[in-house]
């Protein structure tokens, strides 16, 4: 007895107790014989045969195992933030956490856009037949420049020497310097600077997708206080007596 299966590789045929690969022959005593066929994962197995064995005849026969139709693997993606953002993959926009049904291989995933964030860089990702991938990625917050104007602008001494900075952050800049700074609140101040009466300092609060801020701190002259001394007049006689000087 002969069997030859298909596909030939993995697979084989039982009869009386033993097994063979496919091509292989099997010497048997006459009779009746139930012939089974093994497992192959992703394959159903041919139905059981009956053969007929003759003294000195010879049975050959084909068997052929046929394929499953895959399970289709699911592909989740969870974004930061989960607002607003959206993957894109084999032409469906979903949200974050959404559950997509895929045919097993390897899939392009994209990013939507989102006002004042970067998006992720596209990834490839493997979908795998009955299985659940699940993945993250994060969108980056774009910084924003913030502008800060020292006024007056005209008064040279005062620029060459008024600098303004972000409390919590090294540096001091000139006026009309750019700093990027994410989107947040921040306190602005001005260092102090002869002459003038330096600026309060001041709350600016940066929203997430500016393009820019930008803040005046205004400076204002410095009153001039004149200097002063003591005038003293000693009178004789010191009753009922008074001097006069600038009007007192």
């Amino acid at each position: 007895v002969r069997f030859t299966l298909d596909p030939p590789e993995g697979t084989s045929w039982t009869m009386a107790g033993a097994t063979y690969e496919s091509g292989e022959t099997a010497t048997v005593e006459e009779g009746t014989y139930t012939v089974s066929f093994g497992a192959l994962a992703g394959y159903d197995a041919p139905a059981p045969q009956e053969i007929a064995v003759t003294a000195g005849g010879s049975v050959e026969r084909t068997a052929a195992y046929t394929a499953l139709a895959a399970e289709d693997g699911t592909l989740i993606f969870t974004l930061v933030p989960a607002e607003g953002t959206r993957w894109i993959v084999a032409g469906t926009t979903n949200a974050s956490g959404d559950a997509v049904s895929l045919p097993a291989g390897n899939y392009t995933v994209s990013f939507g856009a989102l006002n004042g964030y970067t998006k992720p860089a596209n990834r490839t990702v493997a979908v795998l037949s009955g299985q659940t991938t699940s993945e993250t990625a994060a969108y980056t917050v774009k910084p924003v420049p913030l502008t800060v104007k020292l006024s007056p602008t005209n008064d040279v001494g005062l620029q060459a020497e008024a600098r303004w900075s972000i409390a919590g952050m090294d540096g001091a800049h000139a006026s009309g310097e750019s700093v990027k700074v994410d989107p947040g609140t921040y306190t602005i101040s001005a260092c102090d600077v002869d002459g003038w009466t330096t600026p309060a300092a001041t709350n600016v609060t940066i929203n997430v997708g500016a393009s820019s801020k930008t803040v005046t701190l205004k400076y204002t002259v410095a009153p001039v206080v004149p200097a002063t001394g003591t005038v003293r007049f000693t009178l004789d006689p010191p009753e009922g007596t008074s001097w006069t000087m600038a009007g007192a």
